[in-house]
């Protein structure tokens, strides 16, 4: 991509921080520059290519074009060649430092933040995490909102505009009280389920994917008790309550209450949703979001991470 003289890296970056926070009062407030600096970046780049970035809604703040993305996408590997020249050419090698904004599906942070934080600080000990957690949604818009640079989360429902690799599938598992009739089978069918007393883990897309579970089976559970917490779903089924369907086991089957949990696999399921890593389609991957992809990537491939799969 060649830049003219007039349109500056620092120029590309106020072009990018505009996209990602889809508001130049918001990126000029996040880069500590005035507005008219940030339009007359993009009013220059728009001008030089001849090409329309932003549609601009009082509303909405910036839109995104269709055009505008592909271009959006091509300034991002721009950026990102730069600045790994720039830290090749000045000697820092693996010496990163700064912060990193990373959202997280909240069920699941527990289980792998923890290790992925602390393999990636001491790689990188001047690199500090911080901490985005939500449902599948509230986590998408952390990152289209620019809260997050990038996620971990589930597939499902995720969002086109986004790119995602995927890191491990995440099949789900039924999870009993250890006396349990059934927690004495290894495997569970959802036909076994069937007018059985269900906890329900009750977030978007997670209540949705269960639903259709069982409607594709042709059987429905009797749920009994809905939470958005995923400790009381394990609490409640511990205590006889009811069975609930997971997909990440923790690696200690007691709960909160000191009663235990079986975990058992779970036959007839549809579908089998992944862990993945997104960000937004036009982000350059910054050497901190590529640090992090790194260790999320070592993390998933290890025997650690198939610790808290149950197949």
């Amino acid at each position: 991509m060649n830049v003219p003289a007039n349109v500056s890296l620092r120029q590309l970056r106020y072009v990018v921080t505009a996209a990602r926070l889809r508001s130049i009062a918001k990126a000029a407030q996040h880069l500590s520059i005035s507005q008219s600096s940030i339009a007359a970046a993009i009013n220059n780049f728009e001008e030089e290519f001849n090409v329309t970035i932003f549609v601009r809604q009082q509303a909405k703040g910036l839109v995104l074009t269709t055009v505008g993305s592909q271009v959006l996408g091509r300034i991002g590997r721009f950026l990102s060649e730069a600045d790994n020249f720039v830290q090749d050419l000045s000697g820092l090698g693996e010496n990163l430092e700064g912060a990193v904004n990373v959202g997280c599906f909240a069920p699941v942070s527990p289980h792998f933040l923890p290790p992925i934080i602390r393999d990636m600080t001491r790689k990188h000990s001047d690199v500090s995490v911080h901490i985005h957690e939500g449902d599948l949604r509230s986590v998408q818009d952390h990152l289209r909102d620019g809260v997050a640079d990038i996620i971990l989360t589930y597939d499902l429902g995720l969002d086109s505009a986004f790119e995602a690799e995927p890191l491990r599938e995440a099949p789900p598992h039924v999870i009993l009280a250890a006396n349990d009739p059934l927690a004495q089978q290894e495997v569970v069918h959802l036909k076994d389920l069937a007018g059985r007393p269900m906890i329900l883990l009750d977030l978007p897309e997670s209540r949705t994917y269960f639903e259709l579970m069982f409607e594709a089976a042709g059987t429905q559970p009797r749920i009994v008790h809905r939470t958005r917490t995923y400790e009381l779903v394990r609490g409640l089924v511990a205590t006889g309550l009811g069975f609930s369907i997971l997909n990440v086991r923790p690696l200690i089957d007691s709960t909160y209450t000191g009663r235990r949990i079986a975990c058992r696999r779970l036959a007839g399921a549809v579908r089998t949703p992944r862990f993945v890593i997104a960000r937004r389609a036009h982000d350059y991957p910054s050497p901190l979001m590529e640090a992090f992809s790194a260790a999320c990537r070592a993390f998933f491939h290890s025997d650690r991470a198939l610790r808290h799969i149950v197949t």
